[in-house]
């Protein structure tokens, strides 16, 4: 699991993001540890999943959370430098339409994985 968030935190440090997106953060750890690594500020960090009940306690508060599908993310196109998405889209009924969502809200970058 090590060798997984050194890579995702590579690949988030190389595209050097101003905003970012979690979709499916589950818990909102990954959210964390991403704005923990950024070297610059950020203007903006939002994390969302079906339902918030399992968000961990003591996250930085400059974390928005939402509830949100994945089907129809409550943000305009283009909103977020990076959106992340990891071990989500094995989960869902319409990986593709899943993965389309994400792409709209995204301006430069989108970050997948599944196992």
């Amino acid at each position: 699991m090590s060798d997984f968030l050194d890579s995702v935190k590579t690949l988030f440090l190389e595209i050097r993001p101003d905003s970012f997106l979690e979709v499916g953060c589950g818990e909102g750890v990954l959210t964390q540890q991403l704005l923990d690594v950024s070297p610059d500020p950020l203007t903006r960090v939002e994390a969302g999943d079906l339902s918030l009940n399992r968000i961990a306690e003591n996250l930085d508060s400059s974390i928005l959370f939402k509830e949100a599908s994945i089907f129809d993310l409550p943000y305009d196109q283009n909103e977020f430098d990076l959106v992340v998405c990891c071990e989500v889209l094995e989960h869902i009924k319409d990986p593709a339409a899943g993965f389309a969502e994400i792409c709209r809200v995204a301006r430069r970058a989108v970050l997948i994985s599944t196992p």
